[in-house]
């Protein structure tokens, strides 16, 4: 039997965003070709694509998460499709960032990209909750979005939201990194 400790969550959907590199302006007009910063080293970048992340044409977790719905993966919606690509472009200027979408219990992945040191952006829960995780981190921040979750209670439910509830709440929590710790040893 599998148990769980500390933070486990079971949103609705989860989509992460990973930076790989971004260019740098300064030096590419300095050097007259394209110069990159990069945030990640081939092996993470390769970590990450072994679990499933793909180059994805946005820097916007909610991007993926509100992306039209078509095939049931919204990752696909925002892919690079290299066919879009004119011929007179470089395919490997697209490849700024990963995407990757969860349905549920995204806590997985968040455990991943944490053991791995790897930073990244995610927006869960229909895009009422955002987490936050900065390499060499000590957690992972959890930041609410009221205005969302005010609109979603009222749209699914068909009631007023209880306003004082949602203002109530913390809008921001800390949580340990140990608290994704996964005490099965699963990846």
């Amino acid at each position: 039997m599998k148990v769980r400790n500390g933070f486990v969550s079971n949103s609705s959907s989860a989509s992460f965003i990973v930076r790989v590199r971004e260019m740098d302006h300064t030096m590419t007009v300095q050097k007259g070709f394209p110069v990159y910063k990069y945030f990640l080293n081939y092996l993470e970048i390769g970590k990450l694509l072994d679990a499933g992340f793909r180059y994805v044409a946005t820097e916007y977790p909610e991007s993926i998460m509100f992306a039209p719905n078509i095939t049931g993966d919204p990752v696909d919606q925002v892919l690079i499709d290299v066919m879009e690509i004119p011929a007179d472009r470089d395919r490997s200027e697209f490849e700024n960032t990963l995407g990757y979408h969860v349905w549920c219990n995204e806590d997985q992945v968040v455990r991943f990209l944490v053991r791995n040191n790897i930073p990244f952006t995610a927006c869960l829960d229909s895009g009422q909750t955002t987490l936050v995780f900065e390499r060499d981190g000590y957690d992972v921040l959890e930041i609410s979005n009221h205005g969302i979750q005010y609109y979603l209670t009222a749209r699914y439910t068909k009631k007023k939201p209880d306003v004082d509830r949602i203002v109530s709440e913390p809008t921001v929590h800390r949580r340990s990194l140990d608290s994704y710790n996964d005490p099965m040893g699963e990846e």
